[in-house]
């Protein structure tokens, strides 16, 4: 057995490779979702374009909680836990869960 095929036997699961050797993340993965979005630009970033908010109705700052218990459905039945406050361009308010 190789070193690499022994390295890649212990990895993470929700870890893949590419072709060039680049290791990502798989984000439908609990483990991924509370790392990525463990992030305030990360979450705004994702919500800008989610919602598909342009520069003048952007949000441009968000306080969140990443512990408040909702129930959504992940693959492997793990609860996901995001409530985000934010603050767009033009002066709105609003609760994302």
């Amino acid at each position: 057995m190789t070193e690499n095929n022994t390295t890649s036997e212990k990895r993470a699961y929700y870890i893949v490779t590419n072709a060039q050797g680049e290791e990502f993340l798989l984000p439908y993965y609990s483990e991924t979702f509370r790392v990525l979005m463990d992030d305030k630009d990360t979450i705004r970033d994702m919500l800008n374009c989610l919602l598909g908010l342009d520069r003048d109705h952007e949000i441009i700052d968000l306080d969140y909680e990443f512990e408040k218990t909702i129930d959504v459905f992940m693959p492997e039945d793990d609860s996901a836990r995001l409530d985000v406050w934010v603050t767009t361009k033009d002066n709105r308010y609003f609760n994302i869960e």
